[in-house]
């Protein structure tokens, strides 16, 4: 939930960047031992994955890669097409994938990206496979639930469930908002809200 909302929980803090702590959660894990090329193995297996990204982030991801190298993991970026992407997506043929979100001012259909009835569904928005039975009684109350107080306490409740499980790695967010409108009784000429054109 966007920290500018009211259904935001002040509870659900973002991750910190803490590559120390992420070498001891790594540890933790069990991946100790690393390759001759840096690149830690735990059971013979490498801790490599591959991210599906739009060519306009390649610049963005490559210091990511840099990043995660310095910690002993590889990522090999696959650049794809918007149709290629969403192919791969839905049936579920990736390791990881950028992606962006907007959000209704009105928030709704939870069930529908993290509800455990969808999560095995190729095709479905949710796309991480997330399960967790709280989250899905939670989203069928919050949309059978009409009053406003208590569906802000429901979304707050299932906000800060997410920022602790993670199932995507929520990383940047707006700092402005976006309004549209149809210009059908205009705008005053100069100000916030001035016309530049039929649609805004």
């Amino acid at each position: 939930i966007s920290p500018k909302s009211e259904y935001h929980s002040p509870k659900a803090k973002p991750l910190a960047y803490d590559p120390k702590k992420a070498r001891q959660l790594l540890k933790e894990a069990g991946w100790i031992e690393t390759g001759s090329d840096g690149i830690l193995v735990k059971k013979g297996e490498r801790f490599e994955f591959e991210a599906l990204i739009a060519p306009s982030f390649e610049k963005v991801f490559t210091r990511y890669q840099e990043d995660l190298k310095k910690a002993g993991i590889k990522l090999n970026i696959r650049m794809v097409d918007f149709a290629t992407g969403i192919k791969l997506v839905d049936d579920r043929q990736f390791d990881a994938r950028l992606g962006a979100w907007t959000r209704d001012v009105n928030p709704s259909d939870y069930g529908m990206a993290w509800g455990s009835s969808q999560a095995d569904i190729k095709g479905s928005a949710n796309h991480s496979g997330y399960k967790n039975p709280e989250v899905d009684e939670l989203a069928q109350k919050i949309d059978e639930t009409f009053d406003k107080k208590a569906r802000i306490k429901l979304v707050q409740r299932l906000d800060e469930i997410i920022a602790r499980d993670q199932p995507y790695a929520f990383t940047w967010e707006v700092t402005f908002l976006r309004i549209g409108y149809s210009n059908k009784f205009s705008f005053p000429g100069t100000g916030y809200l001035a016309d530049s054109g039929r649609y805004h």
